[in-house]
């Protein structure tokens, strides 16, 4: 009787051990922690857009500032080569005022690419952003499904527990404290 007793006992322990190997292994609960990756890495992907717009309007900025500068300087050049009679000087003007429109080209330029740039940027994030109900839903349904199983486990666990703890209450203590060392 007490042999057998034990390897009940055992049993029944084997069976706790498994149970709770297997809660953190869960299919529930492996896709309830990739749902919840995928929401992280479109948060990040949200983040990352949004960075790249706010360079992209901060480079737009610079370039608007800066023409605004060389406009300015350009248009004293301008008025100063009307005053102007000495035809070397007058060359002088034009050369400094052709180096400011090159200049001014090439801000332009930079302009036009930042502005293609966020406006892709913008693009993929109206789209990005489509998606964010879908995966949040996604998420809280697998996490759901997740405590359902993990409560189902801790259920057959708390169920077993209660069983070993009474197999144990009817075994000689002497007899468990032994199981005890030798299970260790």
């Amino acid at each position: 009787m007490t042999l057998a007793a034990l390897l009940e006992l055992q049993l029944t322990d084997s069976a706790i051990d498994q149970i709770r190997l297997r809660m953190p292994r869960l299919p529930e609960v492996i896709a309830a922690q990739a749902a919840a990756n995928e929401v992280s890495a479109w948060e990040a992907r949200t983040q990352q857009l949004r960075g790249q717009i706010e360079q992209f309007e901060s480079a737009i900025t610079t370039a608007e500032a800066a023409s605004a500068v060389i406009s300015k300087q350009r248009s004293r050049l301008e008025q100063q080569l009307k005053t102007v009679i000495a035809p070397r000087e007058a060359e002088a003007l034009m050369h400094e005022i052709a180096l400011l429109n090159g200049k001014r080209s090439a801000l332009d330029d930079d302009e036009l690419v930042a502005l293609e740039a966020m406006s892709s940027a913008e693009s993929e994030l109206a789209e990005h952003a489509l998606r964010e109900s879908l995966l949040r839903s996604a998420a809280a349904a697998a996490s759901e499904t997740a405590s359902a199983a993990v409560a189902a486990s801790e259920a057959d666990l708390a169920s077993k527990t209660v069983a070993r703890d009474e197999m144990r209450s009817g075994l000689d203590p002497s007899m468990v404290r032994r199981y005890d060392e030798m299970r260790g």
